[in-house]
């Protein structure tokens, strides 16, 4: 039997199918395609059933993730057993991500990157996240509001409203136990760094409180590593999901993202270093990268599409916020100047149809008087940090500890010897100004001068 090319590729959705030339003398019972991540799927990964018998048929393969590598097989099965076709493999479309904002004189708003159309979803905030809790394949907006308490989660699906713990000082989402879900990520004053399982609501402890937090897939495992800064501990450390243990990443930054800035497929740390710049650490090899003067504030999304995350941020005495595009190193002005920000797949959720570049409201649903307190739900089955009672499970080696000698890491921004790699366009300026493709990447180092950037 054969499998049929894979047609009709979208984020989540394709088509295939196979042809059973021959059943071997033995009636077939059940055909269809499977498909997996790793090479050679069997019936024991996701499947179809498309009939019985032989000849040509077609398979919709459904509940895919945006821009990822698949295989698929065709299988046809009888009394003697399964066959299968040869393996196919195609990558699913890229769905751009949004950037995500809170204005103090507006609201929480996101931008269609494909449209530059900007949505209201909520009043303003006082933190944001992104991150899809109730698995719908768009991101849900997770933030603090004032005067409201409490950690909020607005979901994509339904538009509701759900109250998800007390107020923490710090938020991220990430899938944190390797589960395939994202979970509601925070650092509690005088509690710790929790997460909240999202299937079920429980609460595991992860490390003792922070001042800063992120969390992306630094090691590659598939499951989300905790990154962040820690009082009396100095620099940024990321306990790795794969063994438990911590390791020193560099010193501590203002702010903290994590994306993949090189298109490699893995997640890098990114940071900003007030007197040093906006760097990226290769999760491949450890080394870093400046990519442009230092920020106020900064975050990462995949805003064009190319399937590599290009830089967001704000800058001093450059208004508003932009965008260092990684397809092409260009800046662009996307936005006024934001209390918080945040990038996600916001894109086709129940929020309204929004607001155009003028600022004039078109849609009621998600207006300004939208805020957590018309909730029409608490998702606090399971209290969370700062209730009593208050029951958690708890993870080894709570407090950051690097194991590793010293000899093992490259020096970070700010330390000595540390040397790194610089991009084109380290300054925010308008489009006009572009890369040239010719000019080779600079080095630098913090001895000799040129890590510490200023307006050209």
């Amino acid at each position: 039997m054969t499998t049929t090319a894979v047609t009709g590729i979208t984020s989540t959705t394709a088509s295939s199918g196979g042809n059973v030339a021959s059943d071997g003398g033995s009636a077939i019972t059940a055909r269809g395609v499977c498909w997996s991540k790793a090479l050679n799927p069997t019936t024991a990964n996701s499947k179809t059933t498309d009939g019985s018998g032989t000849g040509l048929y077609t398979s919709s393969i459904t509940g895919l993730a945006p821009h990822t590598t698949y295989h698929v097989r065709a299988y046809a099965t009888n009394v003697v057993g399964t066959g299968y076709g040869d393996d196919v493999s195609f990558v699913t479309a890229i769905v751009k991500d949004n950037l995500l904002e809170t204005r103090d004189t507006g609201g929480v708003y996101y931008r269609n990157s494909d449209t530059g159309v900007w949505i209201n979803l909520a009043s303003p905030a006082n933190l944001i996240a992104a991150g899809d809790l109730d698995g719908d394949g768009i991101d849900d907006l997770i933030g603090i509001w004032p005067g409201q308490g409490g950690v909020w989660a607005k979901y994509s699906k339904t538009g509701s409203w759900a109250l998800l713990s007390s107020t923490a000082s710090q938020i991220s989402a990430g899938d944190m136990n390797g589960d395939g879900a994202v979970e509601l990520l925070g650092t509690w004053d005088g509690q710790g760094v929790f997460y909240r399982v999202s299937s079920s609501g429980s609460w595991v402890l992860m490390a003792t409180p922070a001042s800063l937090i992120t969390t992306g897939d630094l090691d590659g495992d598939g499951t989300d590593d905790l990154i962040g800064v820690w009082r009396g501990q100095g620099g940024v450390w990321a306990k790795m999901s794969a063994t438990g243990n911590w390791s020193y990443l560099g010193s501590a930054p203002r702010d903290l993202a994590v994306g993949d800035m090189n298109g490699d497929g893995r997640v890098d740390l990114v940071g900003t270093w007030d007197g040093q710049g906006v760097f990226y650490r290769d999760s491949m090899t450890g080394q870093w990268v400046l990519m442009a003067t230092a920020a106020d504030q900064i975050t990462t999304g995949d805003l064009d599409g190319d399937g590599t995350d290009d830089l967001i941020g704000s800058w001093a005495g450059q208004a508003g916020l932009w965008v260092k595009y990684s397809g092409t190193g260009t800046w662009a002005f996307i936005g006024t100047t934001a209390r918080d920000i945040a990038a996600g797949k916001m894109a086709g959720g129940a929020w309204g149809l929004g607001i155009n570049a003028l600022g004039r409201l078109e849609a009621s649903r998600g207006g300004f008087s939208e805020a957590p307190s018309l909730a029409a739900l608490s998702d606090r089955s399971i209290p969370g940090p700062g209730s009593d009672p208050f029951l958690y499970l708890t993870e080894p080696q709570l407090t950051p500890l690097d194991l590793r000698p010293s000899l093992d890491r490259i020096p970070g921004p700010g330390e000595p010897g540390f040397h790194f790699t610089m991009q084109n366009n380290l300054w925010p300026e308008a489009t006009k100004e572009t890369a040239n493709p010719h000019q080779k990447s600079r080095r630098g180092s913090s001895s000799d001068g040129v890590g510490i950037r200023r307006r050209p």
